[in-house]
């Protein structure tokens, strides 16, 4: 049983092999595999028509086609035969039910459609757009075992998976924008989309990914635009969008049910100035949702993040953006965002080992989203000794935040603060438009902090258990870089 989830864990830093406020540990890599690698490669080809009819009216046509192959090779230890459909291995008395091996997961797809935009100018003062698109998407995913310890009843490249998705989109949308006056614009758009999935063959979980999905979504937007000086904007707007889930949210559910499409009904307003030395911005929001599909903490067995449904959540802040030019010689530039990102009621599915059922739903009211600082900052400190040369330093600021959605202190993210110095100088040649030279000293203070992570938990001989994975940065290091412009 622990093996199981010690198995299903070791993608990252695991909480008992380091302490996260101090340099124990923090370089710990439980992969010893040298050829622990991802092969995919891509090719794409795009083909554009622009056509200009006359100051009125143009086309935009372009089609396209993406061909991507690769595998993702892993070591994997202590694995159960059955779970690549092979046999348990009988020597003499004993037998043999899993092994160590070696394993690549394939994936092999075509992306190809067609979009298209006319821009239209019919009368004055309005500008219409009509666009949309046709694309089809399939990938096949399939997983071999290329070694065994125990090779049992398989083969060379023994496919032990295959399954293939289709995704069909087709969209269109119509876009209008009216100049009431030279200070006043409305605005409005709307959108419909049909999505279709169709899954088939035996996936990664061993089940029957058989199964069709349909979507049709409506996706409106309105707004307004004020100028009521040359330097001055204020804007205010409401947009509805709905977003199919993704296929990893059909195979990774753990639900008996098909994942729903989201919904967030989006409202912003805000305002905009600027001055001689001065700039800033003022931008309220809140997102309200329906069935949003939040991270839940928990990854698939190659380090994906899974998503589930909540019935009602939100999303709700204020944006602050300034900047000051002191001088020729300094400028500072920054941001705030404070917000509160809540879901009302939220179902945690836990493991129970105590059990026949093997899970429990625990309930929880008014719980922050997992991944959603309540507070993220920057500030930029600019500072120009003289000309083409430039030294900032940028710091940023990122609030506590949870690994999951229960608002559990011992699954959390502590606050961090890190800072960077970044050195540039810009070289103009009569041959080459600009060259310039960066060198940035990240994390100058040598800051111990983590960004990211996931948990787990589970009950067993009645109690409830958390196990936690970090992702440990970088403590102070250099990068150097030249860019050329031609």
């Amino acid at each position: 049983m622990f093996n199981y989830l010690y198995n299903n864990l070791g993608y990252v830093t695991p909480e008992d092999t380091m302490n996260i406020k101090t340099a124990d540990n923090r370089t710990y890599n439980i992969y010893r595999y040298k050829n622990q690698t991802d092969n995919y490669k891509q090719d794409n080809y795009q083909l554009h028509l622009i056509h200009e009819f006359n100051k009125k009216y143009t086309l935009n046509i372009a089609a396209h086609y993406t061909k991507g192959k690769g595998y993702y090779e892993e070591y994997k230890y202590n694995q159960s035969l059955s779970d690549y459909n092979m046999n348990d291995v009988v020597v003499g008395a004993d037998t043999i039910t899993s092994s160590d091996l070696i394993r690549r997961k394939w994936l092999n797809n075509d992306f190809y459609g067609v979009v298209y935009s006319l821009i239209a100018k019919p009368i004055n003062k309005l500008q219409m757009t009509i666009g949309g698109g046709v694309n089809n998407y399939v990938g096949q995913h399939y997983g071999e075992v290329i070694w065994s310890r125990y090779a049992s009843n398989s083969e060379i490249n023994h496919r032990y998976y295959n399954d293939t998705g289709f995704k069909l989109d087709v969209n269109n949308y119509l876009k209008l924008n009216y100049e009431v006056t030279k200070r006043f614009n409305l605005f409005a758009d709307i959108q419909h989309r049909y999505v279709k999935y169709n899954f088939v063959g035996i996936d990664n979980n061993k089940s029957d990914s058989t199964q069709t999905a349909i979507f049709n979504f409506i996706n409106p937007k309105a707004g307004l635009i004020y100028n009521p000086a040359d330097n001055a904007k204020i804007y205010a707007s409401y947009s509805r969008g709905n977003r199919e889930p993704s296929r990893g949210d059909f195979t990774e559910n753990k639900f008996k049910s098909q994942p729903k499409a989201e919904q967030l009904n989006d409202f912003e307003m805000g305002i905009n100035q600027n001055f001689k030395n001065f700039a800033y911005g003022v931008n309220l929001y809140g997102m309200f949702y329906k069935n949003q599909l939040v991270l839940t903490g928990e990854l698939n067995d190659v380090g994906g993040s899974r998503r589930m449904n909540v019935d009602k959540s939100y999303r709700m802040g204020i944006e602050l953006e300034a900047g000051y030019k002191a001088s020729k010689y300094f400028s500072v530039n920054g941001n705030i965002t404070l917000s509160q990102n809540k879901i009302k009621n939220f179902n945690e599915i836990v493991a129970n080992y105590d059990t026949d059922d093997l899970a429990d739903t625990i309930v929880y009211a008014n719980t922050d989203i997992a991944y959603s600082p309540n507070v993220i900052s920057s500030v930029s400190l600019i500072f120009t000794p003289c000309k083409n040369f430039d030294i900032t330093m940028i710091n940023k600021y990122v609030g506590k935040q949870y690994l999951d959605n229960t608002s559990n202190e011992k699954r959390k993210l502590d606050p961090y603060y890190v800072a960077d110095i970044r050195l540039g100088y810009t070289l103009k040649l009569k041959s080459i438009k600009e060259i310039r030279f960066t060198v940035s000293v990240n994390n100058v203070f040598n800051k111990l902090y983590s960004s990211n992570g996931y948990t787990y938990g589970w009950i067993y001989g009645g109690q409830q258990y958390t196990y936690n994975h970090y992702y440990p940065q970088a403590g102070t290091n250099v990068l150097g870089g030249v860019s050329f412009r031609f």
